[in-house]
């Protein structure tokens, strides 16, 4: 039976037809939307996050863009993108809720610049509390838009509040990759490699129990348990075991 084997070369050409096709899409978008050139990187992911499917976006892309934001030129990209969809009307209000959603995320967990810059779309978000677009089935999308437009108005000004959370946030993230760190590599886990004459030490302490001592229990519980049992066993009638007292009273031994 022939095998059929994929080159590493026919990988690489099948990314680069890959890249060029999106390349090829990006001019055309672009050239719609009256630029010469295609959008970057970060154009392309803030215009994904925005889109007007009927889906995302995604946390991922979320934290990505997030991430991206603390560059100060890719910030006004993604700013500049924001302030676009911002400006949608009627069918596109899936855009419209998606750039504050986005906009909203980087407030919270962006760079400074995304707040300095997100207090200059206060008076774009005042306007988006009367977007209104009713489709055919007489839902009003514009209800959402609405008050998430009013929301994060309410967030910009509580400027404190703001600062507040964006410290937590940051705090809560900053725990999560430390936890992260430590599954993936568990210092217990790790075992030195000895050599032939050489003695290979422990990296890690573990004490081990004292006498007495067990799971849960502190140092200071510990002592005051030993305590007693020694009080105990220093009584006259505890000299002796229960063993012991019983075979005396056989005439086995002598007490």
């Amino acid at each position: 039976m022939s095998q059929t084997v994929i080159s590493a070369s026919t990988i690489m050409s099948f990314q680069a037809a890959k890249e060029f096709a999106a390349w090829i899409l990006d001019y055309i978008l672009a050239i719609k939307n009256g630029r010469l050139h295609p959008f970057t990187a970060t154009e392309r992911l803030s215009r994904e996050a925005t889109s007007s499917k009927a889906w995302g976006p995604t946390g991922g892309i979320l934290q990505d863009i997030s991430q991206i934001s603390f560059d100060p030129e890719q910030c006004l990209v993604i700013m500049a993108v924001i302030e676009y969809r911002l400006r949608c009307e009627g069918e596109q209000w899936r855009s419209v809720y998606k750039a504050i959603l986005l906009l909203e995320y980087l407030l919270k967990q962006g760079s400074e610049q995304c707040v300095l810059l997100g207090r200059n779309l206060v008076p774009l978000l005042n306007q988006l509390q009367a977007f209104e677009y009713v489709s055919t089935d007489n839902r009003d999308h514009g209800l959402n838009v609405r008050l998430r437009s009013k929301a994060v108005c309410s967030l910009i000004a509580d400027e404190a509040a703001l600062m507040k959370l964006r410290k937590q946030l940051a705090e809560r993230a900053r725990l999560r990759v430390l936890e992260e760190d430590g599954r993936q590599h568990p210092i217990s886990n790790f075992t030195p490699v000895s050599q032939p004459g050489q003695l290979v030490l422990s990296t890690t302490y573990t004490p081990s129990r004292g006498a007495g001592e067990s799971k849960g229990v502190t140092l200071e519980e510990n002592k005051k348990n030993l305590a007693i049992l020694k009080e105990l066993l220093s009584r006259p009638e505890n000299r002796v075991c229960a063993d012991c007292r019983v075979r005396a009273s056989c005439g086995l031994i002598r007490v």
